[in-house]
């Protein structure tokens, strides 16, 4: 079997969330996508960690919450500094919206538990 390269993993990653309605709420796609990431995370772990760095300098314009959460439950401590740096961003305002500023404190409390 061929190693999945954190590009394919992306691939992956993003068709799997264009299946979600847009107007299902955040913990009706969170519960799923839990589950639905085991695999890819025991199989292609480098992979699917490469694939949410990507996202996360990839997509700016909404809370990068599914990144965090799905750190969290697999343990992907990998992502740690990334996510402290978009945290810190965040902050900032830096490429982020002034608004992303409320969401910094739950964020960095939920990432004390990765």
């Amino acid at each position: 079997m061929n190693e999945l390269t954190p590009k394919e993993a992306l691939k992956w990653l993003d068709g799997t969330l264009a299946e979600f309605h847009p107007r299902e709420s955040y913990e009706d796609v969170l519960r799923p996508m839990k589950w639905m990431t085991i695999n890819i995370v025991k199989e292609e772990r480098a992979a699917f960690v490469g694939a949410l760095k990507i996202l996360l300098k990839r997509d700016k314009k909404s809370p990068p919450n599914l990144v965090l959460d799905l750190a969290v439950h697999h343990r992907l401590t990998e992502l740690k500094p990334e996510l402290e740096a978009v945290a810190n961003a965040m902050e900032k305002s830096d490429g982020y919206p002034a608004y992303f500023r409320e969401f910094v404190q739950p964020f960095r409390n939920k990432l004390e538990k990765l």
